[in-house]
């Protein structure tokens, strides 16, 4: 028996590999039907790592056309584990075609989430490349679901690509979605913790050329940023950011634009309100 949840020991991985070595020879023999059956009986299991694992073993099959129609078919069942399962059968044998992968991640980000989620975010680990041509397109999409993925998995790039994020949060600033406005406040909450002195740059430019709508939002995220410095005891606060945080909310408010000025008013005030709740 093969659990649902959690990482599998050495005693199912060698289960699965039998059951891999099965099929194939029941695809060696013709008997087509009977493999893609007990392949989709394996898939039908909450467990990631268990489709993940299967996904990787189907690229060893010797016959790759046969095996790329079964997969194909596969991505169109009900059942979600079959389909995620496929989706990481196309991922393994895609991972050095840079657009065969970006089209299989369009195609199927809305039926199996999750994974398409998974390997975004091992992409900007491992292949970051691949990442930077597709996310910037995602954020054009009609679907909120696409737009919301194509953050996903940005924190990883903070720190050693800043202006990256900063220009595609850029592109994405006056997004009416109240859930990909989560995903900017998040991502913005990360940055500036370790990378003040750009996110600050970012942050005024966005007011200074911004609409009433986008300079709201963008005090909503400052007004975290500022409970953020406010608070006496957080490990992820560099000295850069406090120092230069300090330094905005002492000069914003005696700017001479306008709506700079307003913004940095309502920042002391609720820096004000901070301090006396502590």
């Amino acid at each position: 028996m093969i659990k649902e949840i959690g990482r599998l020991d050495a005693f199912e991985t060698q289960k699965i590999e039998d059951h891999i070595d099965e099929i194939f020879t029941l695809l060696d023999q013709g008997v087509v039907d009977k493999a893609i059956e007990m392949l989709a009986d394996l898939c039908k299991t909450n467990n990631y790592y268990l489709r993940e694992m299967v996904g990787k073993l189907l690229t060893k099959y010797k016959d790759q056309k046969k095996m790329d129609e079964i997969a194909n078919d596969m991505l169109t069942r009900k059942v979600y584990g079959i389909r995620a399962t496929a989706l990481f059968y196309f991922f393994k044998k895609y991972i050095n075609k840079p657009d065969m992968l970006i089209s299989l991640l369009e195609n199927n980000y809305d039926s199996t989430p999750w994974e398409v989620e998974s390997i975004i975010y091992e992409l900007w680990k491992k292949n970051p490349k691949i990442n930077k041509k597709m996310s910037p397109m995602w954020l054009d999409a009609e679907d909120e679901k696409k737009r919301m993925i194509s953050f996903h998995g940005l924190e990883l790039i903070v720190e050693h690509d800043t202006l990256f994020v900063l220009d595609f949060l850029s592109k994405a600033i006056d997004d009416p979605s109240l859930e990909v406005q989560k995903k900017i406040t998040h991502i913005l909450l990360q940055i500036v913790k370790t990378r003040p002195a750009e996110t600050y740059a970012y942050l005024r430019e966005w007011i200074l050329t911004g609409s009433e709508q986008r300079i709201k939002f963008i005090t909503l995220t400052l007004k975290k940023i500022v409970s953020l410095y406010a608070q006496k005891n957080n490990r992820d606060k560099s000295h850069d950011f406090m120092t230069l945080t300090k330094t905005i909310l002492h000069d914003w408010k005696s700017e001479h634009n306008k709506k700079v000025a307003s913004v940095g008013k309502k920042l002391e005030n609720i820096t004000k309100k901070e301090h006396r709740g502590q």
